[in-house]
């Protein structure tokens, strides 16, 4: 009998194992879609400066330890639906710096993680 309830012993915990790696997996997921929402203008499209400044104020309300990347030349480029705004590191740097997808029709960050 002692077998029998080690084992299913043994089954409790990797349940357990499996439910903790799914909630850390959404947890993560969740973590990396970032919904800062602009007010929405139909009247004119979103411009690259307007897509800049949607990403920036992202940037310091969700990921502040990504902001010194401000200080640095921006690209911001047109991908269709969205504005990818990023920025340039200086040559021989090792680093890497944040990539934002901002949403057109949105305006808002659909999209923000580090690249390294």
């Amino acid at each position: 009998m002692k077998g029998g309830a080690a084992m299913a012993g043994t089954a409790s915990i990797r349940i357990a194992a499996v439910r903790s790696l799914v909630v850390l997996m959404i947890s993560c997921a969740a973590l990396s879609y970032v919904g800062c929402r602009r007010s929405t203008h139909d009247d004119h499209r979103m411009t690259q400066e307007e897509a800049f400044q949607i990403a920036v104020q992202c940037l310091k309300d969700v990921r502040p330890q990504w902001t010194d990347a401000l200080s640095l030349p921006r690209e911001v480029t047109d991908h269709g639906d969205y504005w990818l705004v990023t920025f340039v590191l200086p040559e021989n740097t090792v680093g890497g710096t944040p990539v934002i997808h901002v949403d057109k029709q949105q305006r808002k960050v659909v999209k923000a993680y580090h690249e390294q």
